[in-house]
């Protein structure tokens, strides 16, 4: 075997099942988006974004407008103290975490006791003009405080279960969805391959959409456009760049 695959999904698949707020100071109608979230999706909104008083408030802000329960995902949560921290966890709350955004925009990111606390996290990258740059740089951050295999499954099954997705998203198994990344295997576990997530081959829905010149050679794609990423490489994608 010379290829590591990884589950992933597709944005647009979750844009269409989810409610989500921004936050408490740019929505006002938060209760009603709450209402509003499909039965078995989850609502979403940036909340505890700061390192003050009213940051650390807004976790009491949420409960008292009843939209804290095991569907909310706080995204942020960098202000989360002990007490709020107990009253997220009554409630069955979970986070997503953007430790290098955090840091950038605050100095600070999750508490070595909410990472701790049994609180489920999955990672993510929030904007691109405040965080490192995509997925892999957030997961060379938060490989500072958090052990490869516990990363592994906060960009997988960890974050498949937060947004409650139920087709077999964040792992491989028979009759699940067909989304992979796959990566060269250099004899590293699938959790440390994270840290080199350079993708030979990344398949969405069961088609191959993005393949590594290499493996082009073994696998013709015609009709396959090269793609340059500043930084990262180049690859062949299935798609009219210029056009788009």
């Amino acid at each position: 075997r010379d290829l590591h695959s990884f589950p992933t999904r597709r944005s647009s698949d979750l844009i269409e099942r989810f409610e989500w707020a921004h936050s408490l100071r740019f929505s006002r109608d938060i209760a009603e988006r709450y209402a509003a979230t499909p039965a078995g999706a989850p609502f979403l909104i940036h909340a505890c974004e700061g390192s003050d008083a009213e940051a650390r408030d807004e976790i009491y802000q949420l409960d008292a407008a009843g939209v804290l329960s095991p569907s909310t995902v706080l995204v942020h949560g960098v202000a989360l103290d002990s007490a709020g921290l107990a009253l997220a966890l009554r409630r069955g709350v979970s986070l997503v975490w953007c430790p290098s955004a955090n840091q950038f925009t605050l100095g600070q990111s999750l508490s070595r006791e909410v990472l701790e606390s049994g609180i489920p996290i999955a990672l993510g990258t929030d904007s691109a003009m405040t965080g490192e740059g995509d997925l892999i740089d957030e997961l060379r951050v938060a490989r500072r405080d958090i052990e490869p295999a516990r990363l592994y499954r906060m960009v997988t099954v960890d974050a498949a279960r937060i947004l409650k997705l139920q087709l077999g998203e964040g792992e491989i198994r028979d009759g699940g969805v067909a989304d992979l990344v796959a990566v060269a295997d250099r004899g590293q576990s699938p959790a440390e391959a994270l840290f080199d997530l350079l993708p030979e081959l990344v398949i969405v829905g069961g088609r191959i959409r993005l393949i590594s010149e290499a493996l082009a050679a073994r696998i013709p794609v015609p009709g396959f456009r090269p793609l340059q990423v500043e930084g990262r490489g180049r690859w062949l994608i299935d798609g009219n760049v210029p056009r788009s």
